[in-house]
């Protein structure tokens, strides 16, 4: 196994309710003990419903939030150590992609502006390199060079995305965050932009956090799966191997929900709130598997056919 890029160890991050009075506040259980590692290169897909905790997951990676408890570790070093010099360097080497690419771009900015944005934080002013350096992004990402004057307003939304990416990869980062790259975009644009990052992966050997809940979307391009759960990985592993036979059933759960034309939920009930999450496994009110056990014990990521699932009724080598 090659050294990790980027890992978690047992991160937990929970949220105080604000609207409640000190001392008497709900708190939200947003990441319980998570673990998850990225190697330089890989593209690890993190999938699950809206509430699971993969944007709190991804503010973590980002260093815009700090966790409770648990260690982030990048590049083998605790980020929680970071002192300015580092928490700089870092900046350079992680970069975003978000959901909404129009809130994400200034509309106050040329494209020029906004994909230069990344090398002038870094301390790049000669206008020649910058010009270089933005024409080589637009081209990457499959945009003509002179539309480095225009701004955001004037493409559309696949165009505005693919600057957004253009904006991630300018400075060469060794990992970059998708979060919900392609929710907002039409269904005709979406698998361009797939096939985009795809591209810039295999051309430029950059790791992947690739967050969604779409989980079709996400075994197309990333190598493994991470399959969260109210705050708690449940299953893990090769993206082919999920994909093909996935073992936990909110994994299962997850690819019916996706084959389904209305994109209804494939069982009934909605998640729990993450402010009072059932006991044992979190998924059991769900869960059509479900036994006493399951409301009492809380069941821990285990090897089972060559990847992780957090399930009592998995048996190692068999599906459900």
């Amino acid at each position: 196994m090659s050294a990790a890029l980027l890992e978690f160890t047992d991160v937990v991050r929970h949220f105080a309710d604000p609207s409640m009075m000190p001392g008497r506040r709900r708190v939200a259980r947003a990441l319980d003990g998570v673990g998850l590692r990225i190697a330089p290169g890989e593209s690890v897909g993190l999938v699950g419903e809206s509430g699971c905790g993969k944007s709190t997951l991804a503010r973590l990676a980002l260093l815009l939030d700090a966790p409770t408890s648990g260690r982030i570790a990048f590049a083998g070093r605790d980020v929680g150590g970071f002192d300015a010099a580092a928490r700089a360097e870092f900046r350079r080497r992680v970069q975003a992609v978000f959901q909404d690419p129009t809130s994400s771009l200034s509309p106050r900015m040329r494209l020029q502006e906004i994909i230069a944005e990344p090398l002038r934080a870094q301390g790049v002013r000669a206008a020649a390199r910058l010009d270089a350096a933005v024409a080589e992004a637009l081209t990457a990402v499959g945009l003509a060079t002179d539309m480095a004057r225009r701004y955001p307003h004037e493409l559309s939304g696949g165009q505005r995305q693919r600057v957004a990416i253009a904006r991630a990869i300018v400075a060469r980062p060794d990992l970059v965050i998708l979060d919900e790259p392609i929710s907002s975009l039409d269904v005709s644009v979406r698998a361009q932009i797939l096939n985009l990052l795809a591209e810039l992966k295999a051309a430029r050997g950059t790791a992947y956090l690739f967050i969604a809940h779409d989980l079709l979307a996400v075994a197309s391009l990333a190598d493994r799966i991470a399959v969260m759960y109210l705050g708690r990985i449940v299953e893990e592993g090769d993206a082919q191997a999920v994909s093909a036979a996935p073992l936990h059933p909110y994994t299962r759960l997850l690819f019916a929900s996706a084959a389904m034309e209305d994109g209804a939920a494939a069982s009934e009930g909605e998640p729990p709130s993450a402010y009072a999450p059932p006991s044992g496994c979190r998924f059991h009110p769900r869960c059509p598997l479900a036994q006493a056990r399951c409301a009492n014990e809380v069941p821990l990521l285990r090897e089972v056919g060559g990847r992780r699932v957090a399930c009592h009724f998995v048996p190692a080598g068999h599906g459900l």
